[in-house]
């Protein structure tokens, strides 16, 4: 049983990584009042373009090709809304449809068969990967897995101990203040976009290339989506986001895990649907929702005013 629980965890924070750097990405935009729902395009775009660049770059070339093209696809999308006044909602579903389909097509036209990717491989701790339960899940991991809790201690700081963190917030909760205060709110407004972007695509890119080598249509599989509403329940703060998408990674690991042992008789289907299953309970109840910024999704009306 020990082995068992052992093989969830460790699966856990494997998955935990794509979808937690996607997360952690679209909290930095939020925070500054900009809502992106197009996450789940920005990771398959991130996702093929990683998968490109490893092709002829390596694995780790292709995870920094995933990142710029997540920031690419951020920058489009926050000139769209912050500077040019384009509907927000619109646009995000716009990226999220667009850049998913957008991989598909670019997957299935740049290769004749699969590319050669190999993915990163376990890096074994000595005297600590050997701790029971623990051991195998933070210390016999590939490198890539330590990426998220660098990005959720990184934008905790920002956001708590620096004045461009303050900048950020202030665009977030009080815009019309902090223009007033001299605070440029469209650059930070751009710049949270572009960077909460190369987040989404380096999680994409992490998953098919750091993790699984290989991209599939179905590979991303509402994991943007999934990092939307995970925002919501860490009450768009960092320190409660990181539990959040290791508890989401944890239930895909465990029924990865019963589906192999065919344990309990439990429908594959309802296992399959278990952490999305769990997201919708977390939005239905609506938990952290009364903590979102005052200026979230209010980017028409500012222009409109």
């Amino acid at each position: 049983m020990i082995d068992f629980w052992e093989t969830v965890l460790a699966g856990g924070v494997r998955l935990a990584v794509p979808l937690g750097l996607a997360a952690t990405g679209e909290l930095l935009g939020e925070r500054t009042g900009v809502l992106n729902l197009g996450v789940e395009g920005i990771m398959a775009m991130g996702a093929i373009g990683g998968v490109l660049g490893a092709a002829s770059l390596g694995t780790t070339g292709g995870l920094m090709v995933g990142m710029l093209v997540g920031a690419a696809v951020g920058l489009l999308f926050s000139l769209l809304t912050v500077r040019l006044g384009a509907d927000e909602l619109i646009c995000g579903f716009a990226v999220a449809l667009g850049g998913s389909g957008l991989a598909i097509f670019l997957s299935r036209t740049a290769f004749d068969s699969a590319p050669d990717i190999v993915p990163f491989a376990a890096v074994e701790v000595p005297g600590l990967s050997s701790l029971p339960i623990v051991g195998p899940a933070l210390f016999d991991q590939p490198w890539v897995i330590w990426l998220l809790p660098l990005a959720v201690v990184i934008v905790s700081l920002v956001f708590t101990r620096t004045r461009l963190g303050l900048a950020l917030r202030s665009a977030g909760e009080g815009p019309d203040a902090a223009r007033a205060r001299g605070i440029d709110v469209d650059r930070h407004r751009i710049g949270a976009s572009v960077a909460a972007g190369a987040l989404a695509g380096l999680g994409g890119a992490v998953l098919c290339v750091g993790l699984v080598g290989e991209f599939s249509d179905t590979i991303i599989g509402g994991r943007g989506f999934v990092a939307l509403a995970l925002v919501i329940a860490a009450r768009w703060r960092p320190g409660l986001l990181l539990p959040a998408v290791l508890g989401v990674g944890s239930l895909q690991a465990l029924q990865l895990r019963v589906q192999a042992t065919g344990w309990g008789g439990v429908p594959v289907e309802l296992l399959q649907a278990l952490p999305y299953l769990v997201t919708l309970l977390v939005l239905a109840l609506g938990v952290g929702a009364a903590h979102a910024p005052r200026a979230l999704g209010q980017l028409t009306k500012e222009r409109g005013a």
